[in-house]
């Protein structure tokens, strides 16, 4: 449901999604559920509405996206904007953890005994969220 009343400062844009989808899901291709899994894959994920006031350039700036960039709501674009960002924050992260073990010192051969902490560090996680996901 999208409401867009107007305001002075410009546009503003209301989007509410009363459902999500799972694009973890096998149905799911490169983030996107394909066409034969929509049904199967919508999950029980709570939504919440986000009011977003926008000038009038950008609130037409963002009606040409949807309509041209093939997303099919004003949420879905936003949506992909969220998580492009996320992404990049990972990937910044990522490069910042990279860096800190280039600089942490020259590298040592692994030996069986740092293998088993390896090993036993998996298992500990493992069993951890497998304890967490029970609780659900």
């Amino acid at each position: 449901m999208a409401r867009r009343p107007k305001s002075s400062a410009g546009s503003q844009i209301r989007f509410r999604t009363d459902f999500s989808f799972d694009t973890q899901s096998p149905l799911a291709t490169n983030g996107r559920i394909c066409h034969n899994g929509f049904v199967k894959s919508l999950t029980k994920t709570s939504m919440t509405s986000v009011n977003i006031s926008l000038p009038t350039n950008q609130r037409q700036f963002v009606k040409q996206k949807v309509s041209k960039g093939g997303y099919s709501t004003v949420s879905e674009y936003f949506r992909e904007l969220i998580r492009k960002d996320e992404q990049r924050e990972a990937e910044v992260r990522l490069e910042s953890l990279l860096l800190q073990a280039l600089e942490s010192g020259e590298p040592t051969p692994m030996t069986k005994n740092d293998w088993e902490d390896v090993r036993k560090e998996v298992m500990r996680r493992a069993k951890q969220r497998k304890k967490g996901q029970s609780k659900r």
